[in-house]
């Protein structure tokens, strides 16, 4: 089964039944939380010495293979 596009406008009851939020913040928020965890690794790794990889996702797509120079 294909999956189906994310309706970020649906409207989700949260904080037993005391609040609403439209799906689309459930994703801002995990892309943020995400982004600042992997700067507090950064921030470790710079205060210990160690010059921390870059983490951007354009690195990580050229590491990979999931982006490439059009012949």
């Amino acid at each position: 089964m294909p999956a189906k596009p994310i309706d970020v406008e649906r409207v989700v009851i949260v904080d037993e039944g005391t609040r609403e939020v439209r799906a689309g913040i459930f994703l801002a928020q995990a892309l943020n939380h995400a982004n600042h965890h992997r700067e507090q690794v950064c921030a470790i790794l710079t205060g210990l010495g160690i010059e921390p990889p870059d983490i951007q996702a354009w690195e990580y797509a050229w590491e990979t293979g999931r982006i490439w120079d059009r012949s």
